[in-house]
């Protein structure tokens, strides 16, 4: 199975979706979502920290995150079937919830230590380690993510003809930090979305994102950050929001979640309104858009998939 996942996303043919986000505003969307199960990006970020741990000799990690986390679940699984023992601290609001990612996570779990909150779950993380065993940092936040990240990236740039914005969802902020290093000097700009984060608040982190990463604010090309109107609470999900996604799927046939991309597709939106992007340059209002589309469905399909519903019709696909 894991030589199927590595050809998925190492291979040449990338799928670019278009739609119509607005009547005059065309999007080019890269399907990431489509592959492994959803997953998406994070298996990317993944499969380069399985390079690094395998050149290491590293048979065991411990993760650690949210339970119903899109990253949990999509590291458990990978590395479960790359042949690591996989040790998951997790934290937990309701007990009691089944998602789709803790099912994940239960399943490819060598052993699940389970806490009530965060801050528990990361004292007890460094107790009783053992040798040869690698502690993955929360989200995934390592230097070796970038290998697989830039590999996309030139996949990427080797299809971009004209200026383009490339947008993408701030969430941990390493992909945006990637694609923000991997482009500078080019003719694409990056447009971070900042989603469940203020950016003031951003920010002031990012000098240690990027320390972590052996990276500094000089690596970083020019970009944009946009905060949705309804970024109030991250993980916060609404009616409207739901109806959106659903709208959303019936018009393209395209998957949202109302987490991370529908929430980027309404700023989106916003962001075409030209009294919302007056501060553009003449030639990033002229250029093309891209967005990474970068998976996590799982957690939402039940939300999203209407059994008795029409099926999508696509009418907005260019």
């Amino acid at each position: 199975m894991l030589g199927k996942i590595q050809n998925q996303y190492n291979g040449p043919d990338m799928e670019i979706s278009q739609v119509l986000l607005t009547p005059t505003r065309k999007l080019q969307i890269l399907r990431d979502d489509k592959l492994c199960f959803g997953m998406g990006t994070k298996i990317r970020k993944a499969l380069g920290l399985l390079d690094f741990l395998r050149k290491n000799q590293i048979e065991k990690i411990r993760l650690v995150g949210s339970l119903h986390s899109n990253f949990l679940s999509a590291y458990s699984f990978l590395f479960s079937i790359s042949g690591f023992n996989v040790e998951v601290f997790a934290y937990h609001r309701n007990a009691n919830l089944r998602s789709a990612n803790s099912k994940i996570i239960r399943n490819y779990a060598s052993e699940i230590f389970l806490f009530s909150t965060r801050k528990e779950c990361l004292d007890s993380l460094g107790k009783d380690s053992e040798e040869n065993e690698f502690l993955v940092p929360e989200y995934g936040f390592h230097h070796s993510a970038l290998l697989k990240l830039n590999d996309f990236w030139e996949m990427v740039k080797n299809r971009i003809a004209k200026p383009t914005l490339l947008f993408l969802e701030i969430g941990s902020g390493l992909s945006f930090i990637s694609a923000a290093s991997f482009f500078k000097n080019t003719s694409v700009k990056v447009v971070g979305i900042l989603i469940g984060e203020r950016k003031d608040r951003f920010l002031k982190k990012l000098p240690l994102y990027l320390k972590s990463i052996h990276l500094t604010e000089t690596d970083l090309g020019e970009y944009i950050l946009l905060e949705p109107e309804q970024n109030k609470k991250f993980g916060e999900v609404n009616e409207e929001l739901i109806r959106k996604t659903k709208e959303v799927y019936h018009m393209t046939g395209i998957m949202l979640e109302p987490i991370y991309s529908t929430k980027s597709w309404k700023c989106m939106e916003d962001f075409s309104d030209p009294g919302k992007n007056f501060f553009l340059s003449q030639e990033d209002k002229e250029s093309d858009w891209l967005y990474l589309h970068q998976g996590g469905l799982l957690n939402h399909l039940d939300r999203i998939l209407d059994p008795k519903a029409p099926k999508p019709a696509g009418e907005h696909l260019v």
